[in-house]
This record gives C-alpha cells, structure tokens and sequence, in this order.
C-alpha cells in the first residue's frame, strides 16, 4: 500500500493518497466496502477525527498486473498531516485485510501456471554435477599454457 501527499497552495488542507493492492482474483466490491468501513472508523476516532476533513473518496482501480490489482483512495487532512493519515489509513487496512481473509497477490506459481509447485518435489540434477558429462568439462577453465622448457627442440636458431 502506496501514498503520497499533496499539499494544495493557498487551499489550507493537504490529500492523504493511499494505493491498496489486492490480490487479482478478490471481489473488487467488497474489498471498496471495506475499504470504505475501515476509512470511516479512521476518521471517527481520536485524533483522526479532527484531522481527516472530508470522507475518504475511492477514486477507483489504479492498475491491474497478473498478480494484483491497484485503488486508489484520497482523504482530504489537515494542512501537514497527509502523512500520518496515510499510514494510519495503511495500517488499518492490513489489518482489516488479514481479519477479512484478502490476499494482496495471487501465488506467483498459481497465475503463471495454473499449478502450485511445493518444496517437496526434487528438482533433477544438473549435468554441470557430473564430472563425467560433456557439459561439466565444458565449463572446466581453460588450462594456462606450460612454460617452455629446456628442450633443445623448441629453440629457435
């Protein structure tokens, strides 16, 4: 969860941006309700209360990857407290998030391949672990040229 803060000149008040991802396949419609429960409590306890000014917009997806989708959602806060809104406003969210079950992303594995892969599947060997395999001898390093020797042979006249 992204955000950041605006501070419009000569306005007097600031907007807390907070960009909520979710996993790809949760239900858009209850993740903005709750999104919007959890903005609504916020600004009804202390010291939100006096420093959230307007109720907390959900301006809608943001982006959409393989794995997750992106809302964004804004608060209009007193002049300077954009910040601590915004992390007050993340923190809440997580732990609404975890108490509702809401993934942040997909499994990795499950949206490339449909497929969940567990640690308790051996992976083959490489052939790079076989002393006796071409591919193994072909990432040997090169051996360094012999210096010359005292061989009559090799001297030049």
């Amino acid at each position: 969860m992204n955000g950041a803060s605006n501070v419009w000149a000569g306005q007097g008040w600031a907007t807390a941006s907070v960009d909520v991802q979710v996993g790809y396949k949760e239900d858009l419609q209850r993740v903005e309700d709750l999104i919007q429960e959890t903005a609504e409590g916020l600004s009804k306890d202390a010291p939100y209360d006096e420093l959230v000014w307007a109720p907390v917009s959900i301006l809608g997806v943001e982006s959409v990857a393989a794995d997750s989708v992106v809302v964004r959602i804004e608060a209009r806060t007193a002049p300077g407290k954009a910040p601590l809104v915004s992390r007050a406003l993340r923190q809440r969210l997580k732990t609404a998030f975890d108490l509702a079950g809401i993934k942040v992303k997909e499994e990795a594995a499950a949206v490339a391949t449909g497929v969940s892969i567990t640690a308790a599947e051996p992976s083959p060997p490489s052939a790079l672990s076989d002393p006796t395999s071409p591919r193994y001898r072909a990432a040997e390093p090169i051996p360094q040229p012999k210096p010359p020797t005292d061989d009559p042979t090799l001297q030049k006249p």
